[in-house]
């Protein structure tokens, strides 16, 4: 059973520090899996395309919004009769989300969420399969703990709002008001996305919860229960589940803490140490978060095989397991951390980088699922990674 490096640590010193600068040379990028060769499969029937942590995008051109609009346009052409969504996970605006009005820098924190809608491309795009946006929450989004964090999810709502009010594109923040979710959003007949607002779950602040809460779900009893029917009634679509937080993670949020990164920033010379000893809330071995891990297990228990797609560690990892058979994390938007395998023996990594970048899902005729992992390299847009993804059919 591997352990991640808090385990380690307080078992020795010593030879953490050794792991620490044996990882630290190691490989940072595996190569691409044999499976991933293969020719061409012909238009895709829905393709969903993966981008998180973005919220702090280059101004005025961030080569990761650069490439992957590019992509997006180049898919809705390729399959004009299929269907494109586009899953920005959470960290929509860096570093605390929106603002009122009356903040310094509110339209620096707008652009930011703009910038992000515009690789959409033209809603209207003439011989083109339809696109829209889906948005989840993260925990930047939120401000944390704050206790104006509501108010400031529900600001990034109102401006996404009037952005697809201006240019008639498809776009949602789900799930809506500070709500918990689950939010279906069906991509045709063969993919269900459901965005699941996991900061909601993890929050200590001011929230929507108990019997005055204006949501229709009140309750993590609740949000579990909805999210087990919504899995039940997809049908034959792929399943994949839209979060900001993963089920597992080999970067620092799951545990991994690279030398490099206790030396810079300076500060970590005492946050890292202190983190070691005591998780913080979202770290995956904190005892909120370990719960929520459990709590989506036990669902996906019911339901396999699905996807998971989450942000939240600034890196780019395919990881497999049985529940859910595939967690993609994909939260190189706009920052890098240090990353390896994950810790957690129920999982394995096939790949791990720690360059900005995205991952595309494309689904073909008969449950074939093609995963792509596009990364920013010296400024220019590389596949890294493919791979035909497996048992994904009818569950």
């Amino acid at each position: 059973m591997r352990m991640n490096w808090k385990q380690v640590l307080l078992a020795s010193p010593t030879v953490a520090v050794f792991l620490a600068i044996s990882v630290a040379n190691g490989p940072a990028m595996p190569a691409a899996s044999g499976q991933a060769a293969a020719g061409q499969a012909g238009p895709a029937e829905a393709t969903v395309f993966l981008l998180g942590d973005a919220g702090k995008p280059k101004n005025p051109t961030d080569p990761v919004l650069v490439a992957m609009a590019a992509d997006i346009r180049a898919a809705r052409l390729a399959s004009p009769s299929g269907e494109v969504a586009v899953a920005f996970l959470g960290d929509n605006v860096y570093e605390n989300g929106i603002p009122g009005r009356e903040a310094g820098g509110y339209e620096e924190y707008v652009r930011r969420l703009i910038a992000q809608v515009d690789v959409l491309g033209e809603h209207n795009l003439e011989e083109a399969a339809p696109v829209r946006g889906v948005f989840v929450p993260g925990n930047h989004d939120w401000a944390g703990d704050r206790d104006d964090g509501w108010d400031r999810i529900r600001r990034q709502e109102e401006v996404l709002s009037g952005v697809v009010s201006d240019r008639g594109l498809d776009v949602d923040l789900l799930p809506s008001g500070g709500c918990p979710g689950p939010a279906p959003v069906d991509v045709g007949d063969s993919v269900r996305l459901i965005a699941i607002d996991t900061q909601w779950w993890l929050r200590t602040g001011p929230k929507p919860i108990g019997a005055d809460s204006p949501c229709p779900t009140k309750s993590v009893e609740g949000l579990l229960a909805k999210l087990d029917a919504q899995l039940a009634s997809a049908g034959d679509r792929l399943v994949i589940v839209l979060t900001h937080h993963p089920v597992a993670s080999g970067g620092p949020h799951g545990g991994h803490l690279a030398l490099k990164e206790w030396l810079w920033p300076t500060y970590n010379l005492l946050y890292y140490p202190y983190r070691m000893l005591r998780s913080p809330l979202q770290d995956l071995d904190s005892e909120p978060y370990a719960a929520m891990i459990d709590g989506l297990l036990e669902v996906y228990a019911g339901h396999p095989p699905l996807l998971m797609a989450s942000g939240h560690d600034h890196n780019l990892q395919v990881i497999e397991g049985d529940l859910p058979r595939y967690q993609l994390v994909s939260g190189a938007g706009s920052k890098r951390r240090s990353v390896s395998e994950t810790p957690d023996p129920r999982f394995s990594s096939l790949f791990w980088s720690e360059l900005n970048g995205y991952m595309r899902l494309a689904l073909f005729p008969n449950d074939r699922v093609r995963l792509t992992v596009t990364v920013i390299e010296k400024g220019s847009p590389k596949e890294a990674f493919s791979l035909w993804l497996g048992g994904l059919g009818s569950s």
